[in-house]
């Protein structure tokens, strides 16, 4: 960097790709002024091979050179020598950042306007001058010409230290404010990389700091997203069923969200699958099942939604739209001699390692996985759960008991028999329940030959 700006002293044309395009304009020699006063509180490091004297002195020109190409947000602590003081560190941060206001200012202009500064501070006055019998003869003097100019003037420099202060990072409560997200929101979805890692000097201490432009814009993204548990109620299947179609890439989690959080959604990726299967679906399907119905007609497990859906997005499965307004994905029609493709299907969420699943499940859901209607949740409370409305059952605890166990209701489908004959079936053979209506399978296989 610093040959290409002392290029003409060279014979060389001199080059200012390095610098940021805002700092371009300024006076050379306020930038060399910049780079020599930041390299006096950096932190010098030995070369091998080089004198000490003579490393530390090029690698705190360095450090000057790096903060100046970072500018606004290359003021950190990294590189500054532990052993500054924070007037010393006070003054050159104020001098670094000051680079983007007044651009078309010399540096003999800039400090004689801070010596008239300190001099009118000195005399008790004010950084405008009280007016005095010179100063009004001149203000009455001026031409309109020059009045205007002088507030043309004004207020481009409104405007620059305005633009200048719109790029500087601003602090955590600022940038909370901003986005309407608290600080430990802010700090994680910082850490998740969903904004640039920034940092900002408070005397000796290093504090997070942030973009103002990405803050709105993570601000934007945050207010609008759709959470997976929203989209399954919405589309009136399991937040299981949301979380494969996310994991399969049939619905791109494409709204901002932290790592543990689980897959949001924009607007727009929702309404193109939805758009995707509007497109493909029928006008009708004779002997027609819902697909929520067919589903049922699975082993007991929870529904494997996602490669169903895949299915009908591919085009391997005819189908027709059950209900258009809302749009419903468990009121979708198939032909009831699909329902054996839907049998084979599965998903096992380790065949995605990378990617992030609830490990709770609402009541509804859980129902679904015994292939019991919502009226019957009341039955479910022997399982470990937590809350009311919505009350969360431990999705462990609910896969260990569905391997193991069976519902009388489930039991009458795979027998083709009524569920009273079973129940008195049961009966006869002494079975004892595990808890509601619910039995061992290896106990049922031996009485029902199932």
């Amino acid at each position: 960097m610093l040959r290409n700006l002392l290029a003409p002293a060279l014979g060389e044309a001199r080059d200012l790709s390095a610098l940021p395009t805002q700092v371009r304009a300024v006076c050379m020699g306020r930038i060399f002024e910049n780079i020599i006063q930041l390299s006096q509180i950096a932190r010098g490091h030995l070369i091998p091979g080089l004198p000490p004297e003579f490393a530390y002195g090029v690698t705190r020109l360095r450090a000057g050179c790096i903060a100046l190409r970072d500018w606004p947000n290359g003021f950190h602590s990294e590189w500054i020598d532990p052993n500054a003081t924070e007037s010393a560190i006070g003054a050159r941060r104020h001098a670094y950042l000051a680079l983007g206001t007044k651009a078309d200012t010399s540096l003999v202009e800039l400090k004689l306007q801070l010596k008239e500064k300190r001099e009118r501070r000195q005399r008790g006055l004010s950084t405008a001058g009280k007016p005095g019998k010179d100063t009004s003869s001149r203000r009455a003097t001026r031409t309109k010409e020059q009045k205007e100019n002088r507030r043309r003037r004004e207020a481009a420099t409104r405007a620059s230290n305005a633009k200048a202060k719109a790029l500087l990072p601003i602090g955590l409560r600022p940038a909370s404010e901003l986005a309407r997200l608290d600080p430990d929101t802010l700090l994680a979805a910082r850490e998740a990389g969903l904004v640039t890692h920034r940092e900002r000097q408070h005397g000796k201490r290093t504090l997070p700091a942030f973009d103002r432009h990405e803050v709105l814009i993570l601000a934007e993204g945050w207010k609008n997203r759709i959470s997976a548990s929203a989209l399954a109620f919405e589309f009136g299947i399991s937040l299981f069923g949301v979380e494969q179609l996310a994991a399969m890439g049939a619905l791109p989690p494409d709204a901002p969200h932290l790592e543990n959080e689980g897959p949001h959604f924009t607007r727009a990726s929702v309404d193109k699958l939805i758009g995707k299967l509007v497109e493909l679906a029928r006008e009708s399907i004779d002997e027609g099942i819902m697909l929520a119905d067919a589903l049922r007609h699975t082993h007991l497990r929870p529904k494997s939604w996602g490669p169903a859906i895949a299915l009908l997005l591919g085009n391997k499965i005819p189908f027709a739209l059950g209900q258009t307004k809302p749009f419903r994905m468990d009121r979708l029609i198939i032909n009831r001699n699909d329902i054996e493709k839907l049998g084979a299907l599965t998903f096992e969420r380790a065949d995605f390692p990378d990617k992030v699943f609830s490990e709770t499940m609402v009541q509804r859901d859980v129902c679904e996985c015994f292939n019991l209607f919502e009226k019957y949740g009341q039955h479910l409370l022997f399982l470990p759960h937590s809350g009311e409305m919505p009350r969360l059952y431990k999705r462990d605890a609910v896969e260990a008991f569905w391997s193991k166990a069976i519902h009388t209701y489930e039991i009458a489908r795979l027998t083709a028999s009524q569920p009273l004959k079973v129940t008195r079936r049961l009966a006869e053979a002494q079975a004892v329940p595990l808890a509601w209506k619910f039995f061992d399978r290896r106990a049922i296989g031996k009485i029902f030959a199932i």
